[in-house]
């Protein structure tokens, strides 16, 4: 778990009393765009947000079905409407860049 991002859940945990995977997820997109319009973002993303798109990479890749689907409907679907994807898209990992693009292609 990322330390800047553990508020974030436990925000979500208040919130709703349990983990909902696709809002969390959601959630967690909007704290990686947060990260990259910030000046902390100038350096290609810092190392937080590069380990969180390493997990949710392999998650992609081999995650459960429910994991798989969370990652490629609340992270990748429509990424490419989002202001920042143009510096996300570059630390993408194989799994979500092929995710992405088979998104776009649909």
């Amino acid at each position: 778990m990322s330390p800047g991002f553990r508020p974030v859940l436990a925000e979500h945990l208040g919130d709703y009393g349990e983990l909902l995977a696709h809002v969390l997820v959601a959630d967690l997109l909007r704290y990686v765009g947060s990260h990259l319009e910030s000046a902390e973002g100038s350096s290609g993303g810092g190392t937080e947000i590069q380990a969180i798109l390493a997990v949710l990479d392999s998650g992609i890749v081999s995650g459960t079905d429910a994991t798989v689907n969370a990652i490629a409907v609340s992270f990748c679907e429509h990424i490419e409407t989002e202001p920042f994807f143009s510096r996300l898209r570059p630390l993408l990992g194989p799994g979500l860049r092929r995710e992405v693009g088979d998104l776009n292609a649909r």
